[in-house]
């Protein structure tokens, strides 16, 4: 890396410049970039959206990193939430929304994994299941880091529903079969 600039010296400019060997420097760029492509490449084979979700410590909360697959689930860009979480919160279904909150609240105090199952709702589309589990860590300047994965469980919620309509309800008749 080389600098220099003029400096005016007994009436005369002189250019001055220094060097220095970064090497080093650009080898660790180098080693983080391949990295960072390597995690990007295995995070956008699982199921899912790979997260990290951060409540800073004036309870704002951001999404550091995120998969792509964020479009599909929340159908909002990675780059949109990475300093505001709130386009994430505003598909919460409004029934859903307080326990949600209220978990990721008490996994952040607590330091305890979280988990929950919630619904996101879109206008005019059938309400959609997600299943999120992530472990927090607190961070050196008091704020909560959460790295973890959400997973689409809708499929698996009509089945859970079906199973229950097969085993209380008599198939042919519709109605109750158990006391």
């Amino acid at each position: 890396e080389v600098s220099g600039f003029p400096l005016h010296l007994d009436g005369k400019f002189v250019l001055f410049n220094s060097s220095r060997d970064i090497t080093e420097r650009k080898q660790a760029e180098a080693a983080r970039e391949e990295a960072l492509s390597c995690l990007q490449k295995i995070a956008s084979r699982v199921p899912g959206v790979v997260f990290q979700f951060r409540r800073r410590v004036d309870g704002s909360f951001c999404v550091p990193y995120a998969s792509e697959a964020l479009r599909d689930l929340y159908r909002v860009s990675p780059d949109a939430v990475r300093d505001d979480a709130s386009p994430v919160f505003a598909v919460v279904h409004p029934d859903d929304l307080p326990a949600h909150l209220a978990s990721i609240a008490t996994s952040g105090q607590n330091l305890t994994p979280w988990h929950q199952e919630y619904r996101l709702k879109f206008e005019g589309e059938p309400d959609l299941w997600l299943q999120g589990n992530a472990v927090p860590q607190r961070e050196a300047d008091g704020s909560v880091l959460w790295h973890g994965v959400v997973n689409d469980s809708t499929e698996r919620k009509k089945a859970e529903e079906k199973i229950n309509e097969l085993a209380f309800f008599d198939q042919l008749t519709g109605l109750p079969n158990r006391t």
